[in-house]
């Protein structure tokens, strides 16, 4: 499960300040598309411009729940957090960067 977890976080973090979207399911079971731009989640909360605070409580965050991704939602214009266990897909420059049903189909390879 860190590999999915890396690799989603890294496939975000590639787009530095390009906008990309995450669609999801929520933990009510509705679905949400939000609109993120990771270069930002860096300045609010894990970044060097981040409080001392942010970076710790983000760090904390990311040991009790990997499966959790803080990352700053450019429509409320506030640090949010997906659980990536949900994940449904990420799509940046016109083109789907990662796709649940990609991952279905290499655990069956």
């Amino acid at each position: 499960m860190t590999d999915k977890y890396n690799a989603i976080r890294e496939i975000i973090n590639a787009q530095h300040n390009k906008i990309c979207s995450v669609e999801f399911t929520k933990k009510d079971g509705s679905y949400r598309k939000m609109l993120v731009q990771p270069a930002a989640t860096r300045t609010h909360c894990a970044g060097d411009k981040a409080s001392e605070s942010a970076r710790k409580g983000s760090e904390t965050r990311k040991e009790r729940h990997p499966n959790l991704l803080n990352i700053f939602d450019m429509d409320r214009k506030h640090i949010r957090s997906f659980n990536m266990d949900t994940l449904i897909r990420i799509t940046g420059s016109g083109k789907v960067l990662w796709e649940a049903a990609d991952e279905a189909q290499e655990s069956v390879a």
